[in-house]
């Protein structure tokens, strides 16, 4: 014992009850070689009667008095004989079981509990006369039934974290059982309603383990009714209410520390309760079947691929929605965001009257409702929200002068969408400046003073940049305004604005390094996003495409036989054709078979996240950049977006000498014009021809070298 590293008091205890037990046999002329294992248990039941004499009753845990006195007899024995105590069927069956779990390599400790659980499960089936191999789980309950009485009689109460508790034990014996019985829970027939119900929830699409959760609720719902003697068919909501209390008492009780797990609970239990009562009547709660509209907003949902889990939540929200709009007497069709708006804050007065506090996340809350109220009306309608009615006749014009004005872009000069975008609403707030001004009489009054006022108003704290594009489009509206006859005389000469001088800045462009860190950051990123960026990055930096290229390029646009790309031109609206790169088509094609969401839509690249359609405009990609030069940690000075791209892929082209035309033909511009801003990026070549200044007091070298007195 002492090689062994026992304790002081371990080894006094041990040659203590050593002792005793030599005496025994010695007093009865046996040999310690030839001590059987019935000598061993006639020793116990000798020191069972004198504990009795003594003591007057049983011990509290007879299984840790027992092996008080077998733990030292059997090590003195197996000292003499070589091997104890000698292989009965029980020792036999543990002796298996550490060879299996020698075998997963567990370690020492876990092995050495799990033996010892597992040979009191197996004395527990030797007292009960049951074969290993016909146990079923009723038997295991009955033997952790009784190690429970024999927690509570030697402590005087429950295990304080019964679950764990219980674990301890089962974890051994499920082993044990599955390694006799080779599948451990034994399948049942089970219960058909309950199985049928499985096959709803699978074919639903819900995540397996989802699935798992929803069928032990309602399997214990099911057992529940089993006891009362109901059938499913006949539950009605007071039996429901009646299950949650008592389900509700037995979960406190078995998990008493785990109160942040009490509000899942609730929402599982809840879901599948209702749900398997919805599967099985038709119809639940009685008297709620649901709108026609929420079968259309599921089946929508699930069209484009949200999230099966998320869809119930979705389903839920919208569900409130329409009874809280039949509650006020509107339709669906009536709603606006006024009533989105007070319906979100009825939820939010409810919360606080229920809870006494305000939501923990008061946005993620907010979305959890507006999310999908949003998603059930633009369903409805796809324009929604629509506009509000103009409150007065000068409103009314106000509208038809913005409308009219769009249409005369799009219609007589054919700008794309991006310019309609900045010219409108650079329209409308010059004509939500006017205010009373800008009605069908006063309109055609304002002059030379009105212009100078607006924009001394407009224009501080603008860049220069910005104060040009202001000027710009005020002329265009102007000029506008004078060919629909809306004012008598062209004000767009008298507008005035800093004049933007022909090549005066060198565009922001990303290094060669740079973009080879952005490049080698996404393509490390294996998820789908990062499979998408990866591919939209490689678009920009070897083609130099605009954003807005990028974002309406089609799935029809990419032919793979013949490796080519078709671009459909952002501001000339033209097609052109683009030699497909093989480093460009492997991002492409990992992009299309890993990342890609399955759906209808044609457009390449599509938002990651439900609903999974296409990007809005070139700048959503602004998004995706900022992302990744944060991500490779790389700094830059000033708005570094998808041109930056563009410009950095013709200032490669510049150094390797490819001709202007050449450039201008890959970025799209029909002008040479067009390409000549790109030459501003060649600064070394610039700097080689450009004509040295004369320094203070030095004769300038070119023109007049002496003022001429007059």
């Amino acid at each position: 014992m002492r090689e062994s590293d026992f304790s002081r008091w371990a080894i006094k205890q041990y040659t203590c009850n050593g002792r005793h037990f030599l005496n025994h046999i010695v007093s009865r002329g046996i040999r310690l070689k030839a001590v059987r294992p019935d000598d061993v248990e006639e020793y116990l039941r000798t020191q069972w009667q004198r504990y009795w004499r003594r003591n007057r009753h049983r011990p509290a845990d007879e299984a840790e008095w027992r092996s008080r006195f077998t733990s030292s007899a059997h090590m003195l024995l197996r000292l003499a004989q070589g091997a104890w105590p000698p292989l009965t069927s029980l020792e036999s069956r543990v002796q298996t079981f550490k060879e299996t779990l020698e075998q997963e390599h567990l370690r020492p400790e876990t092995i050495r509990q799990y033996l010892d659980q597992a040979r009191l499960f197996l004395a527990y089936l030797d007292r009960q006369q049951l074969l290993l191999e016909r146990v079923t789980p009723q038997d295991l309950d009955g033997f952790i039934a009784e190690r429970l009485r024999i927690y509570r009689r030697q402590f005087g109460h429950l295990p304080r974290r019964l679950v764990r508790w219980r674990c301890e034990y089962t974890k051994a014996i499920h082993r044990l059982l599955r390694g006799a019985q080779e599948q451990w829970p034994p399948p049942s027939s089970g219960d058909p309603d309950l199985q049928q119900f499985q096959t709803h929830l699978t074919e639903r699409g819900l995540d397996p383990s989802y699935v798992q959760d929803y069928l032990c609720h309602a399997r214990q719902f099911i057992d529940y009714l089993n006891l009362k003697g109901m059938s499913l068919a006949a539950v009605r909501l007071e039996d429901v209410d009646a299950y949650f209390r008592v389900a509700l008492r037995i979960y406190r009780k078995r998990k008493p520390n785990l109160p942040k797990k009490l509000d899942y609970w609730r929402m599982i239990s809840r879901r599948a309760v209702d749900g398997l009562l919805r599967f099985t009547q038709g119809e639940w709660p009685p008297g709620s079947r649901p709108e026609p509209v929420l079968s259309d907003f599921r089946s929508h949902l699930e069209k484009f691929r949200y999230n099966q889990l998320g869809i119930p939540s979705y389903v839920s929200a919208a569900r409130q929605f329409i009874r809280y709009l039949k509650q006020q007497g509107l339709s669906i069709e009536a709603a606006r965001p006024a009533h989105v708006e007070s319906f979100i804050q009825a939820k939010l007065d409810r919360f606080k009257q229920r809870h006494r506090t305000l939501p923990r996340h008061p946005r993620q809350w907010r979305t959890r409702y507006s999310g999908a109220i949003h998603r059930l009306l633009r369903m409805v309608n796809p324009n929604w929200p629509p506009p509000e009615p103009p409150a007065n006749e000068r409103e009314r014009f106000q509208r038809e002068v913005i409308d009219g004005y769009g249409r005369w872009l799009v219609d007589i000069h054919g700008l794309s969408k991006g310019t309609l975008r900045k010219n409108g609403d650079a329209a409308r707030v010059f004509v939500q400046w006017l205010g009373d001004r800008a009605n069908r009489d006063s309109l055609s009054r304002i002059g030379l003073a009105d212009i100078d006022q607006y924009l001394s108003w407009r224009m501080p704290g603008l860049r220069r940049a910005t104060r040009h594009g202001v000027s710009q489009c005020l002329r265009s509206f102007l000029r506008y305004l004078h060919a629909e006859k809306f004012v008598a005389k062209d004000l767009s000469p008298v507008v005035s604005g800093p004049i933007m001088y022909k090549f005066e800045d060198i565009p922001r462009a990303f290094t060669e390094p740079q973009v080879k860190a952005l490049l080698e950051t996404t393509r490390q990123d294996k998820t789908p996003t990062g499979l998408r960026d990866h591919a939209i990055l490689m678009l920009l930096s070897t083609y130099g495409l605009r954003a807005g290229e990028v974002v309406r390029l089609r799935l029809d646009d990419i032919d793979w036989r013949a490796d080519r790309l078709r671009v459909r031109q952002s501001k000339s609206g033209a097609g052109s054709f683009l030699p497909l790169l093989p480093p460009v088509g492997e991002a492409l094609l990992n992009y299309l078979r890993r990342g890609r969401p399955q759906t209808d839509i044609r457009e390449v690249f599509l938002r990651v996240r439900a609903p999974h359609g296409a990007f809005p405009w070139g700048g959503s990609l602004h998004t995706i950049i900022q992302r990744r030069l944060k991500q490779a940690g790389i700094q830059v000075k000033g708005r570094h977006g998808a041109h930056a791209f563009r410009f950095a892929r013709a200032g490669s082209l510049l150094e390797a000498d490819v001709p202007l035309k050449s450039i201008g033909d890959l970025l799209g511009h029909r002008s040479a014009e067009s390409t000549e801003i790109y030459l501003r990026l060649a600064t070394e070549d610039l700097r080689a021809i450009s004509i040295d200044l004369p320094g203070k007091g030095e004769p300038c070298q070119i023109g007049r070298t002496k003022k001429t007195k007059r």
